[in-house]
């Protein structure tokens, strides 16, 4: 189990970096202040999913890439 943490930890954290800036630039520069909950839930949704596949991903033996997070 901490090797599959250890393959999967590193390449979520520079997807995260790379998709949380993102979503808030959004989040604070168009969507209007009472959708703006409704708007991040949504986003999570879709995080999870990310995160989710990295995770499976790493169950290989092969250490992971950062471009291999993604849904595909």
């Amino acid at each position: 189990a901490f090797a599959r943490i250890r393959r999967a930890a590193w390449p979520s954290l520079k997807r995260s970096w790379q998709f949380w800036p993102a979503v808030h630039v959004v989040t604070f520069g168009l969507v209007p202040h009472h959708l703006r909950v409704l708007w991040v839930d949504a986003v999570e949704v879709v995080w999870v999913a990310v995160l989710a596949t990295c995770v499976n991903r790493a169950s290989s033996e092969v250490a992971l890439e950062p471009d291999e997070c993604t849904l595909d």
